[in-house]
């Protein structure tokens, strides 16, 4: 028995000190970053989506501390190369600047909003936000970097499965230098793949640009398109009409449907907040009578079409869901998802809103109380 505990003793040792050699340098990185005062960088991002799009994009970073800013310590300026606009995140707003027609835009925001924009996107993740639980987390050691390999369990709420990343860390400067990153959704794979380049840390040549909001010298500034405003133009008028084909292939007309309430769901099976409403809407779509009510999920992106009934499936909607056209899109001003419109018995548009809203609810909720 002894010899059967000191043989198991030896064989699980090494995964452990791996492990705890994994989390030192983890740790170490983190208390780098910890350190660092300005960064910047050149950076090559290739993205490989689940639709099969790739995008190849260039560009640089400048990050800055700041510890106002509680998600990472930093603010960024970030630039894509040969595009127009550049993104600043000062910590509580996010700023569009219009290099050709040197304007910008003030837009209160969160940091992961700020990163989801063109210059954003050149922010690498890894620099501002820390890794999500692993399961299991491994190092290999190599002449001139750290290789962290981060094993991620599956979400059920998302569909994702065997999400793994590799983070390549410069032995000198415990700073990223390349990043793999891939996961598996609808049996469709998604990598993300970013290389940085002339790093430069604790510039002492730094030019403070954040420091009084001087980068916006000589810009004009120009209010901010809104969408909602656009929404509103929806408001108390009849709702635009629909001809869709749905997931099974039958034609349908929002005009059909009158003498209900309906509620439009316009959304992507890739889109994160889409997918947390998904619990709320089958609660939505049990709840009232379908002599009263309809609830029609809408799909835009055409390059998802062949993965819609996979997700219905596995999502187990029990309402029906339909394949969105240009016109569609037109007539509802859809810029971004998830997008709810609420159409009275008399075919009106009552309650036009971007992102899911509690106020939906009480809007049905009057549209359809028993007396």
């Amino acid at each position: 028995m002894k010899k059967l505990l000191v043989l198991f003793f030896l064989i699980g040792l090494p995964n452990l000190v791996q492990a705890q050699e994994a989390e030192e340098i983890l740790k170490r990185y983190y208390d780098n970053l910890s350190n660092i005062e300005n960064l910047s960088y050149r950076i090559h991002n290739i993205d490989t989506f689940l639709t099969g799009q790739v995008w190849d994009k260039k560009g640089h970073a400048i990050l800055k501390r700041n510890e106002e800013e509680p998600a990472s310590g930093f603010i960024f300026y970030g630039i894509q190369d040969g595009h127009p606009e550049s993104n600043v995140f000062d910590g509580k707003e996010y700023y569009r600047i219009n290099h050709q027609e040197k304007t910008f835009q003030k837009h209160e925001g969160v940091l992961r909003t700020a990163i989801g924009l063109s210059g954003g996107q050149m922010v690498l993740s890894e620099l501002v936000f820390e890794e999500l639980p692993t399961e299991k987390l491994e190092l290999e050691v190599k002449e001139k970097v750290y290789i962290l390999r981060f094993y991620f369990p599956d979400s059920k709420t998302f569909g994702v499965e065997n999400r793994y990343k590799e983070l390549h860390l410069d032995k000198k400067t415990l700073i990223p230098i390349y990043k793999y990153h891939i996961l598996e959704s609808l049996g469709e794979k998604q990598v993300n793949i970013s290389m940085l380049a002339e790093i430069k840390i604790n510039d002492p040549d730094f030019v403070d640009s954040f420091e009084g909001n001087s980068f916006l010298s000589g810009l004009e500034y120009l209010p901010p398109k809104d969408v909602e405003n656009k929404l509103l133009r929806l408001a108390n008028q009849p709702a635009p009409e629909l001809k869709l084909t749905s997931t099974e292939g039958a034609p349908a007309k929002l005009s059909d449907q009158k003498g209900k309430v309906i509620l439009l769901d316009f959304f992507e099976i890739w889109c994160g907040p889409c997918i947390q409403s998904v619990p709320k809407l089958k609660e939505i779509a049990d709840k009232y009578s379908k002599e009263d009510f309809a609830l029609w999920g809408i799909v835009s992106d055409e390059k998802t079409f062949k993965k819609v009934p996979e997700f219905i499936s596995k999502k187990s909607l029990n309402y029906p869901n339909f394949y969105g056209t240009e016109e569609s899109s037109s007539d509802y001003f859809l810029r971004g998802v998830p997008q709810y419109i609420i159409v009275d018995k008399e075919g009106k548009v009552v309650f036009a809103h971007l992102g899911y809203s509690d106020k939906m609810e009480k809007v049905l909720d009057d549209l359809l109380q028993k007396d």
